[in-house]
């Protein structure tokens, strides 16, 4: 009874399974070019670079990435590292862009994607799915494991 009921209860999820994403799972790190400056961030920094309130670490500048508004990493992102929800980041953005002219960081579809746009300079970095880390990397921050 109860190993048929296991197979069944398989069977029901495999589908489920399939379409979750597969970072839904993995840890999100902040990461920038192997040859970067950078060598590590706390959660303040992260907070401070990606809400638009530092521009730099020390004396070294900084650009930051993103992911898509309707990504499941970018709300993990913002819930848990820079501790904000999706509707008070968008109030910060809206008052960023209205009150200093200042523009959200770019944002791109895929891990992918910000690697390849992390490559292009030392002083870029962006956060990803751990999964997804080359050797062409470092990690700056990574989120520490919950109990």
């Amino acid at each position: 009874m109860i190993r048929t009921f296991g197979k069944k209860l398989f069977i029901l999820m495999m589908p489920v399974m399939i379409f979750i994403p597969e970072n839904i799972f993995a840890d999100i790190i902040v990461i920038a070019r192997k040859d970067s400056p950078l060598t590590e961030l706390n959660p303040q920094q992260c907070r401070q670079l990606w809400l638009g309130d530092a521009f730099s670490i020390g004396t070294q500048s900084v650009e930051v990435s993103d992911h898509f508004t309707k990504s499941e990493i970018r709300h993990t992102f913002y819930q848990k590292i820079i501790n904000i929800s999706q509707k008070e980041l968008r109030s910060i953005r809206a008052r960023k862009i209205y009150v200093d002219g200042q523009f959200p960081p770019d944002a791109f579809k895929n891990d992918g994607a910000v690697m390849a746009w992390i490559t292009s300079s030392p002083n870029r970095i962006g956060y990803i799915s751990d999964k997804s880390l080359s050797n062409n990397f470092k990690v700056l921050f990574r989120l520490p494991e919950e109990d």
